[in-house]
């Protein structure tokens, strides 16, 4: 008696996903889906099948099929917005450091540093000098040390903005993105609100900034592959 051997069927991958068509037809049917909520929910999930691919062709060798996204900029337009601000008022502040040299400002950065890793418990408690820092976290002085006048008054301001005028970052990225893109700070602002965020809470612009920059992702995405929003 002849026996028959079924060929097992083969797991659907990222890639076998791709080249069946199922990346354009499921943008496709995205594209009918009325509830723009519910849309948005569908462009996540399809996002991360797509990250899947790219990920697979990354690890196959292959260049991916995609443009890659444009170099992540350093600082929010809008923060450079509010330094640019600040540095025009407060002449005060740029007198005095217009007084210090180059190293002195590098000073006050590694300072900041040390502070910093003092305060997260990364530190070690016998290091109390900025001397005694510097030998410790030699990756952090060569960090600071490649940072450029212009750049060393711009970070020494921002720092006392938030300190000395009680400036917030993240509000200050999300009002800037407000008024590029009100549509995406507002599907944001309904994810957050879905999954029972307080707005008053003290870390609801963190989940908020955090949510427009998905949002964005997945959309860019989708727009990259063809899809029109």
């Amino acid at each position: 008696m002849a026996t028959t051997t079924e060929t097992p069927e083969e797991m659907m991958t990222a890639q076998r996903w791709f080249d069946g068509g199922g990346q354009q037809a499921e943008l496709q049917r995205i594209g009918k889906i009325k509830n723009s909520e519910q849309q948005m929910k569908e462009l996540a999930q399809f996002n991360e099948r797509n990250n899947a691919f790219m990920a697979e062709r990354t690890a196959m060798g292959q260049p991916p099929p995609l443009p890659q996204q444009p170099e992540k900029r350093k600082t929010h337009p809008a923060i450079e917005a509010a330094i640019d601000e600040t540095m025009k008022k407060e002449t005060g502040w740029m007198n005095d450091m217009a007084k210090l040299s180059d190293d002195q400002l590098r000073d006050r950065r590694l300072n900041r540093h040390m502070d910093q890793d003092r305060n997260r418990g990364r530190l070690d408690p016998s290091i109390v000098t900025l001397g005694e820092y510097k030998v410790a976290r030699p990756d952090v002085v060569d960090v600071v040390g490649k940072f450029t006048r212009t750049e060393l008054e711009r970070k020494e301001t921002l720092t006392r903005m938030v300190q000395e005028r009680r400036f917030n970052i993240t509000t200050a990225k999300i009002e800037g993105e407000r008024k590029q893109d009100p549509q995406l700070v507002k599907i944001a602002e309904l994810n957050v609100a879905e999954r029972g965020t307080h707005i008053n809470s003290p870390k609801y612009n963190d989940a908020l900034y955090a949510e427009m920059s998905q949002v964005g992702r997945t959309v860019r995405n989708a727009k990259t592959v063809g899809y029109r929003l």
